[in-house]
């Protein structure tokens, strides 16, 4: 897995875990956009999160007050930190864990746009790289990493084992 870098990126791996309740949700959702630093992109949805009413008279509480608003407010979040993914990454449910929410690489995706062109193969650069351009690597024990081209240096947008 990656580690955060010091611009706060999305890290691969569990935001959420074990549980779909939007109460639970909403909150990690919430700190995770102000963390990447999206908070000032996405003020104003997180101004509408954190106004939220609750309810605490119903057992096991506290729940919203209006599921439909939360609701609503849940999707909007979904989409923001789908925006600040990294290319090649998605923001959503794992594939083996409905309830386990988190940033996931696109494997297969990247290695089908290596075969397609659009990406480079590490191992196999051209002669002439524009700054930007990307390139993934496949080690030997099938750790992927995805490179970007900056100046003269190729550095890690994320890797994953």
């Amino acid at each position: 897995m990656s580690k955060r870098s010091r611009r706060n990126s999305p890290s691969i791996g569990s935001v959420s875990s074990g549980t779909m309740r939007p109460e639970d949700l909403i909150p990690s959702f919430v700190w995770e956009i102000e963390y990447l630093k999206g908070g000032s992109k996405f003020r104003s949805l997180v101004r509408a999160a954190n106004r939220l009413k609750w309810d605490d008279t119903e057992f096991p509480g506290p729940y919203y007050s209006d599921p439909e608003e939360a609701s609503g407010v849940l999707g909007e979040l979904f989409d923001a930190l789908q925006e600040l993914c990294l290319p090649y990454m998605m923001f959503g449910a794992s594939e083996g864990d409905g309830a386990d929410y988190g940033f996931w690489p696109c494997v297969d995706s990247v290695q089908e746009d290596v075969q397609n062109g659009d990406v480079h193969d590490y191992d196999n650069l051209p002669e002439k790289v524009s700054i930007g351009d990307l390139a993934c690597q496949v080690s030997d024990h099938g750790n992927v990493t995805l490179l970007r081209r900056y100046k003269r240096k190729w550095r890690e947008v994320w890797s994953c084992v």
